[in-house]
């Protein structure tokens, strides 16, 4: 028996966008989902992401997307060529907001954003402080879904930016330490 690792670390994104049939039956909503080796991996996959954005692949810029990531160990049996059997354990998970225009997205920054895709877009003023930064949710053609950046004891946002520069709560131009952290532990011991 020689039992070997080999970790991943599973992306997945919150609602790139929401589909609706004409008569406003909702269908579903796009997301992406992949699986990373390590810390250069992921850059690659921010890159892309954000060129996909820019460049309309994506159905509409929201400019702002939560990634989730979820750390993964595989361990499975080098020696058995046969059943090929495996084991994955779910490690550390965290999420991040990427921001693909490389800055913090504000309620007043929605319209004229949206407008590229829905002539037609209208947002009435919202409710919240237009001060605070918002997070976009989704954007089905119609409405926008958003909400206020949080950092309060249940809830902590992180914006990052396409060089995964930590962009809020503290823009201090460093990449975000805990993530560089989490995608830098792309092996593991078995005791």
């Amino acid at each position: 028996m020689d039992l070997q690792t080999k970790v991943s670390f599973r992306l997945t994104t919150n609602r790139v966008m929401e589909n609706y049939t004409p008569n406003g039956r909702f269908i579903g909503t796009h997301e992406y989902d992949t699986n990373v080796k390590n810390l250069s991996e992921f850059r690659n996959f921010v890159t892309n992401f954000a060129k996909a954005a820019r460049f309309g692949r994506l159905d509409v810029d929201k400019v702002t997307y939560l990634i989730n990531i979820q750390r993964n160990v595989m361990v499975y049996d080098a020696d058995d060529r046969k059943n090929f059997k495996s084991s994955t354990f779910p490690d550390k998970s965290m999420y991040v907001i990427l921001s693909t225009s490389d800055k913090l997205l504000y309620i007043s920054d929605i319209e004229p954003l949206l407008q590229k895709k829905a002539n037609d877009f209208y947002m009435p003023k919202g409710k919240f402080d237009e001060t605070r930064p918002i997070y976009i949710e989704s954007f089905d053609g119609y409405a926008a879904k958003y909400r206020p950046l949080t950092q309060n004891g249940v809830a902590k946002d992180v914006v990052i930016d396409t060089n995964l520069n930590q962009i809020w709560p503290i823009a201090n131009g460093e990449s975000y330490g805990t993530l560089i952290e989490l995608l830098s532990k792309s092996t593991e011991k078995i005791r």
